[in-house]
């Protein structure tokens, strides 16, 4: 849900912080035993260690790359298409918003009928977080809302 961006942590914890008891304390743990999986798993290898980490490692070569790294992977590439989704995942979110940024690349995502209208008027919000890709796992950047490199 975050894709281990620091300001969709820091918005979880807020908006944790303002619902009731035992809520606020199950999302904060949800949040907590997430980072903690991901770090441990990054601490024992340098592969990515699922599909979350393979999408943010290509976001984050699209936007340092200004792109070139898509039209060298894909370079008849004209559209990238989703279908059928009932969430656009964080991941995917920084990916599209990658390629929107840094590429001449379509993009065309397809939502279905019951949360299609809820969702595309969410777009904009998704799209808006800075740095896609960018990843905070260290307890400490975790709860101050900065990055680490992955």
């Amino acid at each position: 849900m975050t894709n281990f961006h620091p300001e969709r942590i820091a918005a979880w914890r807020k908006t944790a912080g303002e619902v009731d008891d035992p809520i606020d304390d199950e999302a904060r743990e949800l949040l907590d035993a997430a980072l903690a999986v991901e770090r441990e798993l990054r601490d024992r290898t340098a592969k990515a260690v699922s599909e979350t980490a393979l999408l943010r490692r290509a976001t984050r070569s699209i936007a340092a790359t200004d792109g070139a790294a898509w039209a060298e992977a894909h370079p008849n590439a004209e559209r990238l298409t989703l279908l059928g989704l009932s969430s656009l995942s964080a991941p995917h979110t920084d990916l599209v918003n990658a390629l929107l940024t840094a590429t001449p690349v379509e993009v065309h995502v397809h939502f279905r009928a019951g949360t299609g209208e809820y969702l595309r008027r969410r777009v904009p919000d998704l799209l808006a977080v800075d740095d896609p890709g960018t990843v905070a796992l260290s307890e400490a950047e975790a709860l101050s809302g900065t990055e680490a490199s992955e």
